[in-house]
């Protein structure tokens, strides 16, 4: 026995930190949209105002990451980058350089942090930051397609993308990734977009077009939020709360109560938004209105 007990404190020794490095974690990967000269001067500042709001609200910042945006800065020679839009619509395709090279980027970057593929990555993104974030899930669930890629890169899994008033031009996100499309008539750009941007797209001979609306699918839901216009998405409290809702609390919209309103219109308004989810995937989320 009294040789036994020292052979145990080396194993509980020797294994404790490689189980505690294998623990699975929750990351939260942020990245800002394209850069306007209507923004912020920084073009990090969606991504940091994100950041200052989990951090906040309890979150380690070990388990943040704010990834540098590689869009240009706008100047009043260059209110809206051409470049910047570009990269944009080549942000919707797994197979432009844009998205490899951003992979490459991102890969090195969570090497660095010592992310691996047991981690859960969660990736909120501010609008083209969004788009970005459903095509890096896609690259990193489908390396294989990509040998060149895969020859450099290593894979990782993402648990969920969440875009905040994204203007998309392709839904890439893998069917094992939930995808929540936080959505608001508010948000003038995103319409600005789906409008204006096949212009753009044309002149370069892209054939994405911007949408404001995910198709319904099982794992996409789309949230939809009273008057949130494009640069507030990531200073809304009710915003930021939905988001960590989506792991840690039940969802308790007043159209999920077990009763029936008495009121004939908020019973049919009741009817109408589980039918909405049930059916098109999207979850009205304001409760005080």
């Amino acid at each position: 026995m009294s040789r036994l007990f020292p052979m145990a404190m080396v194993l509980v020794l020797t294994v404790a930190p490689v189980a505690e490095a294998q623990t699975k974690r929750r990351v939260f990967v942020l990245h800002s949209g394209m850069h306007i000269i209507l923004a912020h001067p920084d073009p990090n500042s969606a991504g940091l105002s994100l950041k200052k709001q989990l951090v906040g609200r309890g979150i380690n910042n070990r388990d943040i990451i704010l990834l540098d945006s590689p869009f240009p800065r706008a100047s009043f020679k260059e209110m809206v980058p051409r470049a910047g839009l570009i990269l944009y619509l080549e942000s919707a395709d797994p197979a432009s350089g844009f998205a490899q090279d951003a992979y490459v980027r991102l890969d090195k970057t969570l090497k660095a942090r010592g992310i691996t593929a047991n981690d859960d990555i969660v990736w909120i993104g501010h609008s083209a930051g969004g788009q970005i974030g459903m095509t890096m899930a896609h690259l990193a669930h489908h390396r294989k397609k990509f040998p060149a890629l895969a020859k450099k890169t290593v894979g990782y899994r993402f648990d969920t993308v969440i875009t905040l008033g994204t203007a998309y031009g392709a839904n890439t996100t893998p069917a094992d990734v939930k995808l929540r499309f936080y959505y608001s008539a508010g948000d003038t750009m995103i319409y600005f977009l789906s409008k204006h941007g096949d212009v753009v797209a044309d002149s370069v001979k892209s054939k994405v077009r911007f949408r404001t609306l995910c198709k319904p699918a099982p794992n996409v839901l789309t949230r939809v939020f009273f008057d949130v216009e494009h640069p507030s998405w990531c200073h809304e409290n009710r915003v930021i709360d939905c988001i960590l809702n989506e792991f840690d609390k039940p969802r308790n919209a007043p159209w999920r109560r077990t009763h029936v309103e008495a009121s004939c219109s908020m019973a049919l308004g009741q009817l109408i938004s589980r039918a909405l989810e049930a059916e098109l995937r999207i979850s009205l989320e304001d409760r005080r209105r």
